[in-house]
């Protein structure tokens, strides 16, 4: 047998010809390291050095089975290691990137943490923590593709309760497409409610009202759809929606909600959007993102909620109606949503709307946040002075909003004035005006500064985090809102009535004021 000195530098020979390997046969690298690491072992309990060498070489290793993508031989080799030697910063970064690769990414995260401990290598600070954010971005990919998965199998599950005819992919473009995508033309809509009209007759808006407790400003759920001579949609409903007396969301103006109806209606489910403010879990943004409050579309636990109601009442083969989508709205803002594991228990009950089955969790945290904000708004409205009073009584709202316009802005919209006259044209489809007179500006000004002097928390919008207000939040939705539809919606109809400016240029509705 050979004696100690010759197999240590045996070993030695064998990393030597491994390192000169590394940079362009990493796998013959490996093994010429693996060979030195069994020739180490033979010498580790006679000499001191030996350890340090076959510590060496089995790091070597680590490293050569990361390059060529062997997770397991690297997390081996690193913790054979540190079994040698201890932990170090290098054999604890190896293994960390291995288990990061192999998505063990709590065991990765310990590794990391431990070697930012050590102080035997401190300038490998920098590098630690960028693996750190390494690690960071690869949990999260991994939990979004696991959410991904998970949102397939449930969107799967819940399609199952569509009306015969219904698919996966009618549900799915419910929560991904676009809301106003074009929709395709080869199946008619063929439920008589929309044939031909623009406007639910007098008895469905009844019904409407007993069945969701529906409530507009004029006493009409307005239904518009496009111009196409062969009336496929997508046809538009607003209807505004009273939550139960005693619910987080019954406080202040009552919501609306928006629902675009496909050709594939009522086999499909129409999109839903809250065109209000609110905070709900269940009207959220695309993938339940519950941060992109602006989006506030219905979410896959919105659609369980209403498919698991339709089937429970015995609508397996029926078609959906809007009064099951709206009573369906009206439910979540009273309580959680049912979800498909209670569908034997809603079978069950005859008479009452079983809510509440889930546990409250996100629901009722939303909804308590959107409750306090509804009472920092009332608390405005009611308890403090204000500038311009009338823009919070809904009987005076429009006469004070028309009041506020200018002349030639009053003229173009309501005495249907050249557009044109009212604006200046800054560039091919830009258009600028003054949207209030001298007076109300300045009027609308003091109304900020009185919610200013209430000291009243206020939400900020995120390009003037520090001064800003939004307005919705103090109240003056039903205020901008009107605005919406009866000046910024007239006056752009009115100036790309025919798709060009005054240049002739084919332009976007885009507005400044």
């Amino acid at each position: 047998m050979a004696s100690l000195e010759e197999r240590l530098e045996h070993a030695a020979s064998l990393r030597s010809a491994g390192n000169e390997k590394r940079a362009s046969e990493p796998l013959e690298a490996l093994r010429l390291y693996d060979e030195a690491a069994a020739v180490a072992r033979t010498t580790t309990t006679q000499d001191s050095s030996s350890s340090e060498l076959l510590a060496a070489v089995l790091k070597n290793g680590a490293a050569m089975a990361l390059q060529l993508g062997d997770m397991e031989t690297a997390e081996a080799r690193a913790t054979e290691a540190m079994e040698v030697e201890g932990q170090t910063v290098t054999s604890l970064y190896r293994r960390a990137v291995a288990r990061r690769r192999s998505y063990d990414f709590e065991g990765a995260y310990d590794d990391l943490t431990q070697a930012l401990s050590l102080d035997d290598d401190p300038s490998a600070e920098s590098v630690l923590r960028q693996e750190m954010m390494n690690l960071r971005r690869a949990f999260m990919a991994a939990q979004k593709a696991e959410d991904d998965q998970g949102q397939a199998l449930r969107l799967g599950e819940v399609a199952k309760l569509l009306p015969v005819g219904g698919t996966a992919d009618d549900l799915r473009r419910c929560l991904d497409e676009p809301f106003y995508a074009a929709q395709p033309t080869d199946v008619p809509l063929d439920d008589g409610l929309f044939t031909g009209t623009t406007t639910l007759d007098r008895v469905q808006v009844e019904e409407l009202r007993r069945s969701a407790g529906v409530v507009t400003t004029d006493g009409k759920a307005q239904l518009s759809y496009n111009n196409d001579d062969n009336n496929t949609g997508p046809y538009q409903l607003d209807a505004t929606v009273t939550a139960k007396e005693g619910s987080p969301y019954a406080e202040g103006v009552p919501l609306t909600f928006r629902l675009v109806f496909t050709t594939r209606w009522p086999l499909a489910p129409p999109k839903v959007r809250c065109v209000s403010l609110i905070r709900h879990s269940l009207f959220a943004g695309p993938k339940g993102d519950h941060n992109a409050h602006h989006a506030r579309r219905a979410t896959i636990e919105f659609y369980e909620h209403l498919l698991v109601a339709f089937k429970s009442k015995g609508g397996g083969g029926a078609k959906l109606t809007v009064e099951c989508v709206l009573a369906a709205i009206r439910d979540v803002l009273d309580g959680p949503p049912l979800t498909l594991e209670e569908l034997s228990t809603v079978k069950e009950t005859t008479t009452e709307k079983p809510f509440c089955f889930r546990a409250p969790t996100s629901w009722d945290r939303e909804a308590r946040q959107d409750q306090e904000r509804r009472k920092i708004i009332r608390k405005f409205v009611e308890e403090f002075p204000h500038a311009l009073p009338e823009l919070y009584d809904a009987s005076r709202l429009e006469k004070a909003m028309v009041a506020m316009l200018p002349e030639k802005t009053r003229s173009a919209i309501f005495d249907r004035q050249d557009p044109f006259a009212a604006v200046e044209v800054v560039g091919p489809g830009i258009f600028a005006f003054d949207l209030f007179t001298e007076d109300a500006a300045t009027a609308f000004l003091a109304e900020i500064d009185c919610f200013y002097a209430s000291n009243l928390p206020a939400q900020r919008p995120n390009s003037m985090n520090a001064y800003g207000v939004i307005v919705n939040d103090i109240g003056l939705e039903p205020f901008i809102t009107l605005l919406q539809q009866k000046v910024f919606q007239p006056l752009a109809r009115a100036l790309f009535a025919a798709g060009t400016t005054t240049t002739g240029t084919t332009t976007t509705t885009t507005g400044t004021t």
